[in-house]
């Protein structure tokens, strides 16, 4: 970001007191690129959340390392354990490495105490959050790739 008072303009989200982010909101996260002579911060992601301060321990602690395959056990509603499997990185997990590797000092500011998807999409655009996906956009693609695949299984019988 060329401009840091772009931001400042935001409260910045102390993660050392996040239990006082007990509510719904708009976060986003900057850090500055590694071994870059260019000092400012850039726009990594942008959120909104029923719960900043849930949603930002998750990030923080992706942020520390790539989930490992663990093994879990499914237990049943009455506490029997049916079976047992194996949990996988997902998608967010390989996107908080990328970050690690390529950025640090990292810092979150508090956008908006509204859950809202536009206040979430207007502030990513305009600060061109580089991790940002538009998740109503990406929900549509799988919804049209299910249909076309259901589609596709239809005319086959």
């Amino acid at each position: 970001m060329e401009n840091e008072n772009e931001y400042k303009e935001f409260k910045r989200i102390d993660t050392d007191k996040i239990e006082d982010y007990n509510f719904a909101g708009v976060w986003a996260m900057f850090g500055y690129r590694k071994n870059n002579s260019d000092n400012s911060a850039v726009c990594l992601n942008v959120g909104k959340t029923k719960c900043i301060k849930e949603e930002l321990q998750a990030d923080i602690t992706r942020i520390k390392g790539i989930k490992k395959n663990k093994p879990k056990e499914y237990r049943n509603q009455f506490g029997k354990k049916i079976f047992e499997y194996t949990e996988y990185p997902q998608r967010i997990d390989f996107i908080y490495d990328d970050i690690n590797k390529k950025y640090e000092n990292f810092f979150w500011i508090l956008v908006s105490q509204e859950n809202d998807y536009w206040i979430e999409k207007y502030f990513a655009y305009s600060f061109k959050a580089i991790y940002w996906v538009n998740i109503v956009l990406l929900r549509q693609k799988i919804l049209s790739g299910w249909i076309c695949l259901m589609k596709q299984l239809i005319l086959r019988f």
